[in-house]
């Protein structure tokens, strides 16, 4: 395995789709935890910290949509991408009103490219907004 780059909360119901983006972030040099439902995600985030979340949008008792918005009510910052099979432009505009950083659909061929491309930006990013934070509360 390459040299960690950041933890990431994976969220999907589908097991398939969230062993395969197990593998892809993994192999891509990420931690992963791993959760097959909302509810599930909410409690892993309450308890752990994570660079970046990857979330499923339909999902049984508690959606995408419903994650989402509870994690920004209590974390402005940390990247949020909604990986799903839905993809029409008013379902990518409310999860990015969610807060979502950015929004993937599975039925791109390439989807694997560019969630990695995606997870190493907002992660870089959020690093550097957090090293900042820390720095200005050190003054």
């Amino acid at each position: 395995m390459n040299e960690e780059k950041g933890s990431i909360l994976i969220v999907d119901d589908d097991e398939t789709c969230l062993e395969i983006n197990n593998v892809i972030l993994t192999e891509a040099g990420y931690k992963t935890a791993l959760a097959e439902n909302g509810l599930d995600a909410w409690n892993l985030f309450k308890k752990e910290k994570y660079d970046l979340i990857v979330l499923d949008r339909m999902m049984p008792v508690m959606n995408g949509d419903e994650l989402a918005q509870k994690i920004r009510a209590t974390d402005q910052l940390i990247p949020i991408i909604m990986l799903t099979a839905l993809s029409f432009q008013s379902e990518r505009e409310e999860g990015i009103k969610l807060g979502v950083n950015q929004y993937i659909s599975k039925a791109n061929e390439n989807f694997d490219r560019e969630l990695i491309a995606w997870c190493h930006n907002l992660i870089r990013e959020y690093h550097k907004i957090d090293r900042k934070i820390s720095s200005e509360k050190d003054r």
